[in-house]
């Protein structure tokens, strides 16, 4: 990379007049100096925008409420719910129809009685 940066810088330097061959050095070093400082700007660019892509393809986690996330729904907050957000709920396991039931005060019969 080094070598690719010093012929870059060496042939931007061959455009500009020069009163004493001593400067040329100074003005290769220079110029190198300026692309080597585009090239660690591009860079960190490239390294943002990966970051950015693995991010997009790999999403944290979302955190779910800390305190009480894994307890189950108490016949307050059951009866709470709109039918739509319970009908939610059973369908996606997050409670079961005899606890919807008893938060109601919905009477569900054995099935011995339903089969007489």
């Amino acid at each position: 990379m080094l070598l690719m940066v010093s012929l870059t810088a060496t042939k931007r330097a061959i455009h500009r007049p020069f009163r004493f061959i001593g400067e040329i050095e100074t003005e290769v070093r220079a110029i190198a100096a300026e692309i080597l400082a585009e090239r660690h700007a591009a860079l960190a660019a490239f390294r943002r925008h990966a970051a950015d892509i693995d991010r997009a393809l790999n999403p944290p986690a979302p955190a779910l409420s800390g305190a009480g996330a894994d307890e189950p729904f108490t016949a307050e907050q059951i009866r709470k719910m709109s039918p739509d957000i319970r009908n939610m709920g059973l369908k996606a396991g997050f409670m079961t129809q005899a606890e919807v039931d008893d938060a109601l005060g919905i009477s569900r019969q054995p099935d011995e009685q339903l089969a007489a």
